[in-house]
């Protein structure tokens, strides 16, 4: 198996991360501050790295560039962070390094962890954890919040859009889908990518709304059905 550093000041996340990746990873180390995680990844040479943007001594990004700096290869590095910024992350993409928010599932993690082809432009030489970054970005670019249940329902069913096309347009079966995914029902699928659809034309940036929705932004004109949003989203986060 590959084997993984874990770092986190929280010692609760490190555990947690320890028990969730145990059984496909060996936790090669556990540590809590940058400078630790520095010296650890120095003297084992992981496969892999998941850790925190904020840490003490060094913070994520201090230990990164150090790293590209003293070794000849680095480890595939998550960061998986309550921290959020889209310029940080543009940096930490350049960087070669892959990014989590804070909470997300192992399963999130793994898929993070096991995702190795660089960002493209097309799904099909994307692979799915570079993909979901960038629908969570172009999500929160819009003003979905990340809080909100239908932000999960949302990526859920504009990654589903993108992977099965056809077969994901009709509404009802995407909602059935994503319910059975996340164990609810459809009628709750549908009220929260709703309100979520709702909240970003009400609160969020009209001039990211405007440049992907165009003439949706005009409220005489209403606001897109939710599966208008999720196809139009689905078809941006394609191209380049």
């Amino acid at each position: 198996m590959e084997k993984i550093i874990i770092a986190d000041a929280d010692e609760r996340a490190c555990q947690w991360l320890k028990r969730g990746l145990r059984e496909h990873y060996t936790i090669a180390g556990v540590v809590h501050d940058g400078a630790e995680l520095y010296h650890a990844v120095k003297r084992i040479r992981p496969d892999a790295v998941v850790m925190d943007l904020i840490l003490p001594r060094f913070d994520g990004m201090d230990v990164i560039k150090q790293m590209r700096c003293a070794f000849a290869q680095t480890p595939r590095i998550l960061i998986y962070s309550a921290f959020y910024s889209e310029e940080v992350i543009k940096q930490l993409y350049a960087m070669g390094a892959s990014y989590l928010q804070k909470p997300g599932t192992i399963e999130d993690v793994m898929k993070r962890l096991s995702a190795k082809a660089p960002l493209g432009t097309g799904y099909e030489i994307m692979d799915e954890g570079a993909l979901i970054d960038r629908i969570g970005l172009m999500l929160k670019e819009v003003g979905v919040k990340p809080k909100l249940c239908g932000y999960r329902y949302m990526l859920c069913g504009i990654l589903m859009m993108i992977k099965e096309r056809e077969g994901a347009k009709r509404a009802g079966r995407l909602y059935a889908e994503i319910a059975k995914r996340f164990q609810t029902t459809p009628y709750n699928i549908e009220r929260s990518i709703r309100y979520g659809v709702e909240s970003a034309f009400e609160t969020g940036d009209l001039a990211a709304i405007e440049k992907l929705f165009g003439y949706t932004v005009d409220p005489r004109k209403g606001k897109p059905t939710n599966l208008e949003f999720i196809s139009t989203l689905a078809d941006r986060v394609l191209l380049p």
